[in-house]
């Protein structure tokens, strides 16, 4: 790891930690305490994984890991004070979080064929002409935008974190969010 991912993985590390405790406590209805940690440890291992990786797609892979896992902590640990609004909380983080992905990985997967490497350091000096550079940077910071995200694709924002679980909370302000601007 470097100066920027360490912070952020020791961030992701004691966040992760500080939940579970909380979740011990106060664990939300919606399934087993199995499934609870389980999603709890898949969102920190895709955190991780995205901080650790000097491969643009397994930077992807381990960005999208977390999806799955924060999607069920929303639709089946959320408020359970009202199932539709639950499930449309989770519906609009998939949505839109899935159309960041697809751009996001049309930019990458360009960058890789033109750059030749999916190696984070050899793309630098790769040599990819200023015009394909923009195109693939405007398609990456649209799909991040959404992750991230940025007005005017944060509407799935406020639904995700009102409805999910505490500990679903936390994690996508302290390191979702974080991923995207990383």
């Amino acid at each position: 790891t470097d100066t920027i991912s360490s912070p952020l993985a020791l961030l992701t590390a004691g966040i992760t930690l500080l939940v579970v405790v909380h979740g011990m406590r106060h664990r939300p209805r919606g399934g087993s305490a199995g499934l609870f940690f389980g999603l709890l440890l898949l969102v920190e291992f895709g955190a991780l994984a995205t901080f650790w990786t000097r491969d643009v797609i397994g930077f992807f892979i381990a960005f999208e890991i977390v999806l799955i896992p924060m999607w069920v902590l929303i639709h089946r640990f959320g408020d359970d004070h009202d199932r539709a609004a639950r499930r449309a909380a989770a519906l609009r983080f998939v949505l839109y979080t899935a159309f960041g992905s697809s751009v996001m990985l049309v930019g990458l997967l360009a960058l890789v064929a033109h750059a030749g490497t999916s190696d984070m350091r050899l793309i630098l000096g790769a040599g990819v002409p200023r015009d394909v550079q923009l195109w693939i940077a405007g398609l990456l910071v649209l799909g991040l935008a959404v992750k991230v995200p940025l007005v005017p694709f944060h509407s799935w924002l406020p639904p995700a974190h009102t409805i999910a679980p505490t500990a679903g909370s936390v994690l996508l302000a302290a390191v979702l969010l974080k991923m995207g601007t990383y």
